[in-house]
């Protein structure tokens, strides 16, 4: 589920009856740990959008992400930062990896970064070959 942070999002994987139950623990309604409408996923899923959104989006509203992630991360409840693009092209993990690429821009004659398609991954030779998208022309 991705949900709304005070400066962000967050994507938080709540599978199964134990992460569900830390979960409830952190955003302070362990009442829900017991709650028969919620007693497994696909009932967690059928009552989402009108019970538990609420809830959720109430808990998280008054938190910045790095909290949200913080606080959930120390109950092992998976979650991570959902990246905006402004976030990708400045992430040093995404410059190390060669994942940002210059390709030509002929209507504004310049280049342009761009995020590399397909990603690289580990033993990926080095893209030679860049080239703009076609124009409405071509």
């Amino acid at each position: 589920e991705l949900l709304q942070a005070r400066d962000g999002y967050v994507a938080v994987a709540v599978s199964g009856e134990p992460i569900f139950a830390r979960f409830c623990e952190v955003i302070g309604r362990p009442d829900l740990i017991g709650d028969a409408r919620l007693a497994n996923g696909t009932l967690r899923s059928q009552a989402m959008d009108e019970l538990l959104l609420p809830i959720i989006e109430e808990w998280m509203s008054i938190r910045d992400v790095e909290e949200v992630l913080a606080v959930l991360g120390a109950a092992g409840v998976p979650s991570s930062r959902v990246q905006t693009v402004e976030d990708l092209f400045s992430d040093p993990h995404v410059a190390a990896r060669r994942m940002i690429i210059d390709v030509p821009d002929p209507v504004a004659c310049a280049w342009r970064e761009t995020l590399s398609r397909p990603p690289r991954y580990h033993r990926s030779p080095p893209q030679q070959h860049h080239s703009s998208a076609p124009t409405t022309t071509s």
